[in-house]
């Protein structure tokens, strides 16, 4: 918290308890009403001026450092994995995973935990906590598709990390991973640029269920690129993802979305949600009790970022709404949905305005989006950005930075609850691979039956926890008792 505010109710209370104090007493109740709605605006005013703080370089090294990825665990530490090439060769894909993570307001030394063979590559794709305590890496290489999954103690060393193959022989260009509040992994990526492929493991990673096939590009000019996946607590599984164009250079032309309501059995027909060339990269979050949002980026002559939402499970949806301004453009990486504890819905997304690539943040309030705020400071190039939130409450963001080559975060406490993640025993399910369907079954969305024993709710709000935080909260804790001492004493006065 800044200090002018204390010294504003400090000010207060020395005027409240002075000789002076009968002055005071002509401006009645109505009176009051103005000076503490007064207080109460340079609370509002304080917090509203807040910015995010400058960004940090946290890979500091000599290579060429992309595509960073980042979760927060259970107890508030930051884990972030990116990649490079350890040939140094310039423009050459990476090798080799590295790894930092923020403990007590201090970046770790970058160290290398998973590397392949020389000639291959490695792309970070995802990054996730599990409920058990583990880092779940998801990453795609020369033919295949892996997931890395190691204890958030042990995620440090190579030794930690344990890495089960998916797929071999295949071309993956992309993945999402998104885990489930029981513990489950959803995970959705692009095959051999025609394919949308889903697997579901119920235990921890150990096993995996059969690919389903989502969807698929039906003509020879068209590809898919880009998704997506969130889930509900109810078997929902909703993905998104890009089409492109052969004849436009294989650029963006629309965004698509598929829903499951039985975690994955089966799937509706997909439909298209926004067409045209331009629009892509687009993301999903669910929110409690039936919200479904989607925000997507548009570049070129489309320019813009946007945004639908529905609010019965994806079923019907609200018209586009324009939720940046058309200054921005840029197809530089997709935005991050990111839900507060307070239920306030916030998007980091990359976009160029007339001054250069930045990296920005805005707000939802039900009805609109907040003028956005450019949070990669003053860095000339910045994309291809990846945010998570932590214990409900910060925001972490990581990015790449073009010019030199390194990966800068940023965070902001939002003010609202700390949630606490409490760690579950290690899971034993046996084998349950399920055979899916390799077409999609239109169905109605609905409540499956769970015939194995559910992981019980690992958050827990905990909002009297103290701690220091630049936000409007923090502001009118300090405020509103002050303006409560003015009355008091006022009254007190009045009556003598």
């Amino acid at each position: 918290m800044k200090l002018w505010p204390l010294l504003h109710i400090r000010m207060i209370h020395s005027f409240c308890l002075s000789s002076k104090l009968p002055r005071f007493r002509p401006l009645g109740m109505p009176g009051l009403a103005t000076l503490i709605l007064l207080l109460l605006s340079v609370g509002m005013a304080a917090a509203q001026a807040e910015v995010w703080p400058p960004p940090t370089n946290i890979s500091n090294t000599s290579l060429i450092s992309q595509a960073p990825v980042i979760a927060a665990d259970y107890s508030g530490r930051v884990h972030v994995i990116w990649g490079e090439n350890l040939s140094g060769e310039a423009r050459a894909n990476p090798d080799t995973a590295f790894y930092s993570t923020l403990i007590d307001g201090a970046w770790s030394p970058p160290v290398d935990v998973i590397a392949v063979a020389s000639g291959n590559y490695l792309s970070p794709a995802a990054l996730a906590v599990d409920p058990f305590g583990r880092l779940v890496f998801v990453y795609t290489r020369n033919g295949g598709l892996s997931v890395s999954i190691a204890p958030v103690e042990a995620a440090g060393t190579a030794r930690g990390w344990v890495t089960i193959d998916l797929e071999t022989t295949s071309r993956i260009n992309s993945a999402s991973l998104a885990i489930g509040r029981f513990g489950e992994y959803h995970l959705v990526y692009i095959r051999n640029e025609r394919e949308v492929i889903y697997v579901r493991s119920a235990d921890g990673g150990m096993n995996w269920s059969t690919p389903a096939l989502v969807a698929s590009a039906e003509l020879g000019t068209r590809a898919v690129i880009s998704p997506h996946v969130a889930v509900d607590d109810r078997g929902g599984v909703y993905v998104t993802w890009t089409q492109t164009a052969e004849e436009i250079s294989w650029s963006p032309i629309g965004i698509w979305f598929a829903r499951s309501p039985d975690e994955g059995m089966t799937w509706d027909t997909p439909q298209e949600m926004v067409g045209g060339p331009g629009n892509g990269s687009s993301t999903l979050l669910f929110m409690e009790p039936d919200t479904v949002h989607l925000f997507w980026i548009g570049s070129g002559g489309t320019r813009g970022r946007y945004h639908r939402y529905s609010l019965d499970r994806g079923v019907t949806w609200s018209n586009t709404i324009t939720a940046l301004s058309t200054d921005l453009t840029g197809f530089a990486g997709r935005g991050y949905l990111l839900l507060a504890s307070d239920n306030v819905l916030h998007v980091v997304v990359p976009g160029a305005d007339a001054e250069r690539n930045s990296i920005w943040h805005s707000t939802w309030n039900g009805s609109g989006w907040a003028a956005p705020r450019r949070i990669s400071g003053d860095l000339p190039d910045s994309e291809g950005a990846y945010a998570t939130i932590g214990q409900g409450h910060v925001l972490h963001v990581v990015w790449n930075e073009l010019q030199g080559g390194e990966i800068w975060y940023t965070s902001l406490d939002t003010g609202s609850s700390a949630v606490v993640l409490q760690v579950q025993p290690t899971p034993t399910t046996a084998n349950i691979a399920i055979v899916m369907p390799p077409t999609a079954t239109p169905s109605a969305m609905s409540t499956p039956s769970r015939t194995e024993p559910q992981i019980q709710a690992f958050a827990q709000d905990i909002s009297t926890i103290p701690r220091t935080s630049n936000s409007t909260s923090a502001l009118l804790i300090g405020v509103v008792p002050a303006a409560l001492l003015v009355i008091v004493v006022v009254l007190l006065k009045a009556r003598r």
